[in-house]
């Protein structure tokens, strides 16, 4: 199963800081005027060049608004020269990216909250990992520029007269390097995010008719009462009309010791009912195969207050009784019932609350399909393709 929810290098919203570290490093071979320009040009190629990827209308705060302070400066500077001294040129530079981000950080819960109604507008769910990526490129830049500044009050407050080596490293080599870092530390921020999510195991997110609308990491949702609704797969086994049931295990949050069904389970975010299903099995019941047994009983919403789950219920019908023993930890814990003996104790709290609900429907499925009997209609494809949808 896919959970590609890897980051591409256009989400480093720093590499908006390249058209200035361009005209720092133009600045040694050229006038300010023309390092500006070019570095504004280069601002908007960039900027034009976005428009024609994937997610043309994603926004880049850092670019666009960089772009824009070096296209004042460039008109300020053609029109008064002296405006910036050469020797503080790349310095200078470096507190005027502080323009765009500054005002991005102060005023994020804003932004952050026009970017998600925008995204909810539009559909595009690309605007709120841009601004949040957008605000990880800012921390980082307001970070590592703070601590330049700090180290340059540090020297001019306590190493007057500066030297002239002293000079050019803090006003001429550290301003790039500072933020080149931004650059790359957001890159392998990047890196650093894929490789953790990659292994990462997802469970989807649905609505209650089983749709797939979003996902969530397994361990948001396994164990715990969450707001979103999560599809859980449930198998009855079937011998004979006698159903196996087991006692829950002790590791449950959710009714643990109580009388259930002994397969249950999350499905995987990209997975389908039947693969689900096929998974579930290997891992409890390897010798039970689903192929011509399985029939679908029903699809129950359960809001509580220890779950929000969709389950969906199956029951498959086992040729012989011996593969209950065939595994010891089952045998032990569970054993086969009638009808007769369910109804005894339904409404006592021995059984789980999620199979007293289900136990009519499954009751008359069992009873509507003989033990030869194949279900048609009712087969889980259906359903399948229902779990096996992509966000969008």
């Amino acid at each position: 199963m896919s959970n590609n929810n890897s980051l591409s290098y256009k989400f480093n919203m720093a590499m908006g800081l390249l058209p200035t570290l361009l005209s720092i490093v133009l600045s040694h071979y050229m006038t300010l005027d023309f390092a500006l320009g070019f570095g504004a040009t280069s601002g908007v190629l960039y900027r034009s060049f976005t428009f024609l990827e994937r997610d043309p209308g994603m926004p880049r705060p850092l670019l666009v608004g960089n772009t824009v302070v070096l296209l004042l400066l460039t008109l300020v500077v053609v029109l008064f020269p002296s405006f910036l001294s050469p020797a503080y040129f790349p310095f200078a530079l470096e507190l005027f990216v502080l323009i765009p981000a500054v005002p991005f950080f102060c005023f994020r819960r804003r932004m952050l909250a026009n970017f998600i109604h925008l995204s909810r507008r539009t559909g595009n769910y690309r605007f709120i990992q841009s601004a949040q990526s957008t605000m990880v490129s800012v921390r980082v830049l307001l970070l590592l520029v703070g601590i330049h500044l700090l180290v340059v009050c540090g020297v001019w407050l306590f190493a007057r007269p500066l030297g002239e080596s002293t000079h050019t490293i803090l006003f001429q080599l550290l301003p790039p390097v500072v933020l080149a870092l931004v650059v790359v530390f957001n890159q392998v921020g990047i890196g650093c995010f894929n490789k953790m999510v990659k292994n990462t195991i997802y469970i989807p997110i649905v609505n209650t008719d089983g749709d797939v609308i979003g996902r969530s990491p397994a361990m948001e949702i396994i164990g715990r009462k969450t707001r979103h609704i999560a599809p859980v797969v449930r198998i009855a086994l079937v011998w004979d009309d006698l159903i196996f049931l087991s006692a829950r295990p002790e590791k449950c949050t959710l009714e643990r010791g109580k009388t259930d069904l002994p397969i249950e389970g999350y499905l995987i975010y990209g997975e389908s009912l039947a693969e689900g299903i096929n998974r579930l099995l290997l891992c409890t019941f390897p010798e039970v195969k689903p192929t011509g047994n399985l029939q679908f009983v029903c699809k129950t919403h359960v809001n509580n207050e220890a779950t929000n789950r969709l389950n969906y219920l199956f029951v498959i019908r086992v040729s012989d009784e011996a593969l209950f023993h065939q595994h010891p930890q089952q045998a032990e814990a569970g054993k086969l019932w009638t009808f007769q003996q369910i109804e005894q104790n339904l409404g006592k709290g021995f059984f789980s609350s999620c199979f007293e609900g289900e136990y009519e429907q499954l009751k008359e499925k069992i009873k509507s399909c003989p033990p030869n009997a194949l279900a048609q209609d009712d087969s889980p494809q259906a359903e399948a393709s229902t779990a096996s949808q992509q966000e969008s």
